[in-house]
């Protein structure tokens, strides 16, 4: 306390009288003149740092390297959440059954140990019906491992015969794929000419007549207007370009009264009033 009434007394200047107006006022100017330097300094270095910063954006974005940092972070950052416990451990797969193993995970994108929050639902979704076989596609994160897929698959009617090979044909006539071995022995194999846009109705005509669905193995479409149905054990059945209905109904009651399917018949032929039988 002494030393600084001393200081006051001796006139010192490094400590100011409080009671002095005039040091005082300068003191205010010198320092607002200092805050008005500063913010000019910080505003002029914001505008270079900005400057710098738009030239370094052009300059990346032209060069492609902005792609390239910005994959390099996205990986970055979901390599962390995947060692940080967000990692998809389990790919469950839900109703599939003609769709191939490879195709889906190659359609998939995505595979076990893959950060969850890469996985993105609906782009999973959209590649997975990109898939021939593939109908409709659902995917669901479960947090905090599991990634669930269901799968609804096209329904095939029938195996479509061209010259260029066999395809699965789905209940609209529609192509689904090429179809396999197995397929064809599974599926009743269609032929000829406009054979695509009739067969829906065909084969609803013939899910009436079960003693003669039972049997049907294939059928040929005759100049778009008719079919030939084959009958196992080698049974040909020539159907009328009209009245196709009447027709299988007289072929379902000879099979049930006159057991025709049990002998050798080489083809029955429906075209005419009264069945004719071929050997």
């Amino acid at each position: 306390m002494q030393t600084l009434d001393k200081a006051f007394r001796s006139g010192d200047d490094r400590m100011p009288a409080p009671n002095d107006p005039e040091k005082n006022k300068r003191l205010r100017t010198a320092a607002k003149r200092w805050s008005t330097r500063r913010q000019m300094a910080t505003s002029v270095g914001m505008v270079l740092l900005l400057m710098v910063l738009t030239g370094l954006y052009i300059w990346a974005n032209r060069t492609g390297r902005l792609d390239v940092w910005a994959l390099q972070f996205a990986e970055s950052a979901q390599t962390y959440l995947a060692g940080s416990g967000f990692a998809a451990n389990h790919i469950n797969i839900h109703d599939l059954e003609r769709t191939s193993i490879a195709d889906l995970h190659r359609a998939l994108g995505a595979k076990d140990g893959d950060a969850l929050t890469a996985l993105q639902p609906k782009h999973i979704a959209a590649r997975l019906e990109q898939l021939p076989w593939i109908a409709a596609a659902s995917v669901q994160r479960q947090w905090p491992h599991t990634l669930n897929i269901w799968i609804e698959e096209h329904r095939p009617m029938a195996v479509l015969h061209h010259p260029e090979g066999a395809y699965a044909l789905d209940f609209n006539g529609q192509i689904i794929a090429h179809a396999d071995a197995d397929l064809m022995d599974a599926l009743p194999n269609i032929a000829g000419a406009g054979a695509e846009e009739a067969a829906e109705n065909l084969l609803l005509a013939l899910s009436q007549f079960p003693d003669i669905s039972s049997r049907f193995v294939g059928a040929t479409r005759v100049s778009h207007r008719r079919w030939d149905l084959y009958l196992a054990p080698g049974v040909e059945i020539r159907l009328p370009e009209r009245g196709e209905r009447a027709a299988l109904q007289k072929l379902q009651d000879m099979a049930q009264f006159n057991d025709i399917f049990a002998k050798e018949w080489v083809a029955i032929d429906l075209r005419t009033e009264r069945p004719v039988i071929l050997r």
